[in-house]
């Protein structure tokens, strides 16, 4: 007879004793499963794959909203347009027999490449793995020659060079009207997935090296689903056919697909952005959202955009000072966010609110971790909880969320969310991490049924992150606080070690300097991080109590910040490490070049125990005084350092 399950952290149920380290293996902590529903595993009413599920809610509300985009005419976007759950599971049907009239048969691969929008949510509930590139050359030069045979375009019709690069590379274009349209005119009888075929293969970002294909069946999905509907239901925030979702986040990502078809599987409404950065708040105000999810990256922007707005005027940022601190303080004796202080958000916070569209109750980050201070300021100032999540590709984005309504909660992930998914902490003992020391610290590792199954042609790559136990190995640094949330510290795999022996994390260095006045971005890459980016940086650094040898010591700026667009960050805002230190390369030399001359900096060794330069890179934003170029918007500059 097996032991009763031990419960030492409110959160957590332990389900497995750690054990310690031996010859061939690190120490483990315990295993635990969340404590949500007095850990029983969570089922889904309505199916068990992705397309009982969106059949489920198309049955069940055939006339409610379900997709929507704003339309362009002459250049203007007007309001949002809704397809109902009825004609959106016609448009799914007329695709999916459309495919099946191009010679596609049940297990064959779609590769969607585009922006967000309704067509790319049709063609998933068919079922296509996802990748996001774009253009049709794209998808051409994506695929070895001979091997494609149609390219069906999204929105308008293929332009003549579209026409032209897919009759040379010996492909058909056809608009997805006509791919639907041609579906609807030759119907087929459905042929339902089961819960383990595949559903999606995912690609992963990329910051480190090539993206991997993870293999995402309906069954693993399914139950990502379920633990959040489970965990959010029995926290007080149930989303059901009165919500809606605004869908900016690259939906070639885990996260906005998750939060996707979560909304489908609640019968709740989505509503798709243009595609431009510019106008995304012009969207959000006309979507009018309920469930707003984004990166840390974003969070930023909207708390500097709030913060910028009040710098005019000495009486708004007194009084908003005041409003903040007084709510701020009632929510931190355990008041809600809507109890906290009614005056305040009345007279002040309800204005900011309507930066997302007024209706917002609910905000998930993830991605990254987010800074406290700004998920503290966004909490009381948006009048909603704000929760992070996570989660990898790999786990289907769903392994924890923070608990709403609980203010220590801030700065944490919470724990596992249901009582399917198991997580233990293993020892890192090269970064000091031991998950039997106060506080638990280790390398955090995940099993349960939202796993993927495995890296797409990848067998190798697949066998490196999974041991023998069945638990997958993130690569994330946590440690349990005394609730049993999670609170992701490092990483593992984005460390280096001096020649004296120090370890460096570059992630908390970067998120150190991250939030220094006139800093937008920040990346330490490589070797040698340490002592000085002016004394701005030299002060936030002390502030956040880096060790001396994290403190930067040089710098070099340039006027183009990291992004999207020049391909030094993923689409949900990472570094891409390998091109920026590419990027960088001769001005960090050169950085180099001018410390050692000055006999200040000492040449440091790798993990492998070579010597090579080290990088380090920060975006700042120039204020007009001689920091950089002339200031035309915050993180206007960046800026590569060099660490002693």
């Amino acid at each position: 007879m097996s032991p009763a399950p031990r419960q030492r952290y409110p959160m957590l149920i332990e389900v497995a004793p750690g054990r310690r380290a031996a010859r061939d293996r690190p120490a483990v902590g315990p295993t635990y499963v969340g404590a949500a529903n007095g850990g029983a595993p969570p089922t889904m009413p309505g199916g068990e794959t992705l397309y009982e599920l969106f059949s489920a809610s198309a049955e069940a509300r055939p006339g409610a909203r379900c997709l929507g985009h704003r339309p362009i005419a002459k250049g203007v976007a007007g309001p949002y347009e809704w397809q109902t759950f009825g004609q959106v599971r016609e448009r799914v049907a007329g695709v999916a027999a459309g495919m099946r009239g191009l010679g596609l048969e049940a297990g064959d691969k779609v590769a969607i490449l585009g922006v967000n929008c309704p067509d790319w949510m049709v063609a998933m509930q068919v079922g296509a793995p996802a990748r996001r590139l774009g253009r049709v050359a794209q998808a051409l030069a994506a695929v070895p020659s001979g091997q494609l045979a149609a390219v069906v375009h999204f929105g308008p019709d293929p332009s003549k060079a579209d026409l032209a690069a897919a009759s040379e590379a010996g492909a058909r274009v056809l608009g997805f009207g006509e791919l639907e349209a041609a579906g609807r005119g030759a119907p087929v009888e459905a042929t339902p997935p089961a819960p383990e075929d595949l559903s999606t293969v995912m690609y992963t970002s990329g910051t480190t090296g090539n993206p991997k294909g993870v293999m995402l069946t309906h069954h693993a999905l399914v139950s990502a689903i379920a633990a959040c509907k489970s965990y959010l239901e029995e926290s007080g925030e149930t989303l059901g056919g009165d919500d809606c979702y605004f869908s900016f986040l690259p939906l070639a990502h885990v996260f906005d697909r998750l939060a996707e078809e979560f909304m489908l599987a609640q019968g709740g409404c989505i509503g798709y952005w243009q595609g431009e950065i510019p106008k995304v708040l012009a969207d959000i105000a006309a979507c009018r959202p309920t469930l707003f999810c984004g990166v840390p990256r974003v969070f930023d922007r909207i708390h500097a955009g709030i913060s910028d707005g009040l710098r005019a005027s000495w009486v708004k940022r007194f009084v908003f000072g005041f409003a903040l601190a007084r709510k701020k303080a009632f929510m931190q004796l355990g008041y809600r966010h809507d109890e906290a202080s009614p005056l305040a958000d009345l007279l002040v916070f309800n204005k900011i609110k309507q930066k997302l569209g007024g209706r917002v109750r609910l905000i998930l980050s993830g991605a990254a971790p987010l800074s406290p201070a700004v998920q503290e300021f966004l909490a009381v100032a948006m009048c909603a909880p704000v929760l992070q999540g996570y989660g990898l590709t790999e786990t289907c984005a769903a392994t924890c969320i923070a608990e709403p309504f609980r203010w220590e909660a801030n700065g944490t992930v919470g724990g596992p969310i249901s009582g399917a998914i198991e997580v233990r902490l293993e020892a890192v003992p090269e970064m000091g991490y031991d998950p039997a020391a106060d506080p638990p610290r280790g390398e955090v590792c995940v099993r349960g049924p939202t796993l993927f199954g495995g890296y797409y042609k990848e067998e190798g790559l697949t066998a490196e992150c999974m041991d023998a136990e069945g638990f997958f190995h993130t690569g994330d640094i946590a440690e349990l606080t005394g609730r049993g949330a999670l609170r992701i510290i490092d990483r593992k795999k984005n460390i280096f070690k001096l020649s004296q022996g120090e370890y460096v994390a570059v992630e908390k260095v970067e998120g150190a300097y991250k939030g220094a006045p006139l800093m937008e971005q920040a990346l330490v890459s490589e070797p040698r991080v340490a002592a000085h980016f002016l004394k701005l940086l030299q002060d936030k650094g002390r502030a956040e109590r880096l060790k001396g040898f994290e403190l930067v010591k040089a710098v070099h700026l340039v006027a183009e910040p990291f992004s999207v667009e020049n391909g030094l960050m993923t689409p949900t805002f990472k570094f891409k490490r390998a091109p920026l230190l590419e990027r960088f390369r001769s001005e960090i030399d050169d950085l180099y070049a001018r410390l050692r001359s000055e006999a200040r900096v000492a040449p440091l060794e790798t993990e492998a125990g070579g010597k090579r330069p080290a990088a380090a890179a920060a975006a700042a934003a120039a204020n007009g005084n001689g920091v950089g170029a002339p200031r035309a918007r915050r993180g206007g500059a960046a800026a590569a350092a060099a660490r002693a």
